[in-house]
């Protein structure tokens, strides 16, 4: 036990100097955001997959000729559903996006702001009575 315990110390830690490091602080709802769109990316992936679905029952419903009519109703309903998911998956997907993108460009905007010396917009002082 004591050769496992030696090893594990013995790891080599590798370590380099950064010429700076910015440092950008964020509100709770920024970052509340910006951990919703690592899952909003997962409506676009979904929605690859649903287009892609969607166009091979298209394509099934145009050039197969279907003779029951279950089939081609299943057939029909699938198609019709995977395009309505298709619509509301790119819409939620665009507006999260957009989302993402306008509290990323707030937060390098802040940023631009106290590099330039033009911070009148925010107010960090604190009043004592």
């Amino acid at each position: 036990m004591d050769t496992n315990e030696n090893q594990e110390e013995s790891i080599p830690v590798r370590r380099w100097r950064f010429d700076s490091l910015d440092i950008y602080e964020v509100t709770k709802g920024e970052l509340r955001i910006i951990k919703r769109w690592s899952s909003s990316s997962l409506y676009l992936n979904i929605w690859i997959s649903l287009i892609s679905f969607f166009i091979s029952l298209w394509i099934t419903l145009l050039t197969v000729e279907i003779k029951s009519i279950k089939i081609f109703c299943f057939f029909l309903f699938s198609c019709i559903t995977t395009f309505i998911l298709w619509i509301i998956l790119i819409i939620i997907w665009i507006k999260s996006e957009n989302e993402f993108k306008t509290t990323i460009e707030e937060i390098e905007e802040r940023i631009k702001k106290e590099e330039t010396g033009d911070i009148s917009d925010t107010n960090d002082s604190i009043e004592l009575d």
